[in-house]
């Protein structure tokens, strides 16, 4: 078996010392000629995974569609938050405060 792992990171959404739990997960891993990428989000007891694998150009490009979409909807989320609590997000770094 020749399997080559390109990425696979997990970052906690909660600062540290905070009582709420919450981690993203996410991973690109090859086997052959399929590649299997995953992202999983959870908080609290709520998990959501998401897989984007692949095996040829077609589902390829159907998968990265998918990431995009979710990456704009995300961008636009974070630009209605800041309309609805400017004061906050018009602070420089506000995730690097926080973490």
């Amino acid at each position: 078996m020749s399997e080559k792992i390109y990425l696979s990171k997990r970052k906690w959404l909660n600062p540290k010392g905070s009582c709420d739990s919450g981690a993203i997960h996410y991973s690109v891993q090859s086997e052959y000629n399929y590649v299997d990428s995953s992202l999983y989000i959870w908080d609290c007891s709520r998990k959501v995974g998401l897989a984007f694998g692949f095996s040829n150009e077609r589902s390829a490009k159907i998968r990265l569609r998918k990431v995009n979409m979710i990456i704009e909807a995300l961008e636009e989320m974070k630009e209605a938050m800041g309309k609805a609590y400017p004061d906050l997000f018009d602070k420089k770094n506000t995730d690097e405060e926080e973490t």
